[in-house]
């Protein structure tokens, strides 16, 4: 597994409960020249609920709308902004303009505008995922569970050890029998894709919002097993509000091949897929036995788009994860009677 976090984000305002614009032409919504600007009210109110705050007069013109709709119901608009995990929307002549930056990122770009006002969504503050841990893992399913009975769990003692938030697998027949083995299965919450893949995630700390998958790729003539899919689920962090877009492969065979179409038609049909249902505003975490090394076309073509964070060693380094968060440590957990390292 690898260690996940986003890089520091500066902070320009508070975040605890109320934060409320000490100097005047802060309270009136309008910075001094060269003052970064400051929230008037956003937090949590005294009902518990999460609030937006206002900006009179100003809009993040510097940025690109993620979206614009139009903002004659604005309670609609905050929900769809919360939904969306845009940092912030601006009405202007009736219309609502989203942006896919954080609320800080969003602060920090504010300019003047007659007639604007900027909502700020509460539930993209201090969206830190310090500390997040994935793990992939191929199960090797057909001989450590259909051959050995599962050696005693050993595969699930493994993952237990570990302690990850989120989990890939491939060539898990059965994801519920992995949790089950280390007595996790209160633990995790799980969704069993096709093609004997499967994601399972902390249920104490993640919220599934959505879910899907799609066949990317087929195998080779020469080493045919059938097709390959990719699965992703969108995971809210229930204390950050952070959403994940966490996606898991398992790719084709021959070994660097890219399956029946190539390597490049291969990653093409992840990124739509991803692209499809990814929000702005999401981090990405895309992990995997992709059956192909770093040199290969579909990891290449990847790499185009997103950072590869952490190669694995098993059969030459065909696990990876790609992610638009950083990583600041991995570990490599061995194979816990599978042929590769978790």
């Amino acid at each position: 597994p690898t260690l996940l976090a986003p890089p520091a984000m500066g902070k320009c305002c508070s975040t605890q409960g109320a934060a409320l614009a000490a100097d005047p032409a802060a309270r009136a919504g309008r910075p001094e020249p060269g003052q970064q600007p400051v929230l008037l009210a956003e937090g949590v109110g005294a009902n518990g609920k999460a609030h937006f705050g206002a900006f009179a007069g100003q809009d993040a013109f510097s940025g690109a709308d993620a979206e614009v709709l139009d903002a004659s119901d604005l309670e609609s608009m905050k929900k769809h902004c919360t939904e969306k995990g845009y940092g912030g929307f601006c009405v202007k002549d009736g219309q609502a303009h989203f942006r896919a930056e954080s609320a800080e990122e969003c602060v920090r770009k504010l300019v003047d505008q007659e007639g604007a006002t900027f909502y700020v969504s509460p539930h993209t503050f201090g969206r830190s995922l310090t500390g997040l841990k994935v793990l992939t893992y191929n199960l090797f399913w057909w001989n450590l569970y259909g051959q050995r009975g599962g050696n005693g769990g050993s595969a699930s003692w493994l993952i237990k050890g570990a302690a990850p938030d989120l989990m890939g697998f491939q060539e898990c027949d059965d994801v519920t029998r992995v949790l089950r083995d280390g007595g996790m299965e209160s633990q995790y919450g799980w969704v069993q894709g096709p093609h004997s893949i499967a994601i399972a995630y902390l249920a104490a700390d993640w919220v599934k919002l959505a879910e899907g998958a799609v066949d990317v790729a087929v195998d080779e003539a020469a080493q045919f097993y059938g097709s390959r899919a990719v699965q992703w689920v969108r995971l809210q962090h229930w204390r950050t509000s952070r959403v994940v877009f966490f996606m898991n492969h398992h790719g084709p065979l021959r070994v660097n091949s890219g399956g029946r179409d190539g390597g490049y038609s291969t990653a093409m049909h992840i990124l739509n897929e991803m692209q499809a249902h990814k929000q702005p505003a999401d981090a990405l975490i895309l992990v995997g036995d992709f059956n192909a090394t770093p040199t290969s076309e579909t990891i290449r073509s990847l790499e185009t788009v997103y950072t590869r964070a952490f190669t694995g060693r098993s059969f030459g380094g065909v696990d990876h994860f790609f992610s638009t968060l950083q990583a600041t440590s991995t570990q490599n957990y061995g194979g816990g009677g599978s042929d590769h390292d978790a």
